[in-house]
């Protein structure tokens, strides 16, 4: 559950922000094409990768 939301599916990466604050959480089999995507950020947010073979709840 991320901020009173629950999350059912992380096949596409998800922005979590509180304050200045941002991550981004996203199932570890996207991670290639989720790094590639941030490369050119001014502000690099916290990147959380969720693993390949924890398919359970978060």
């Amino acid at each position: 559950m991320i901020h009173k939301n629950e999350i059912k599916s992380i096949t596409k990466p998800i922005i979590i922000r509180e304050g200045d604050g941002i991550a981004v959480l996203f199932h570890g089999s996207i991670g290639d094409e989720v790094m590639k995507a941030l490369e050119n950020l001014e502000k690099f947010p916290m990147v959380i990768s969720y693993p390949n073979d924890s398919t359970t709840r978060l």
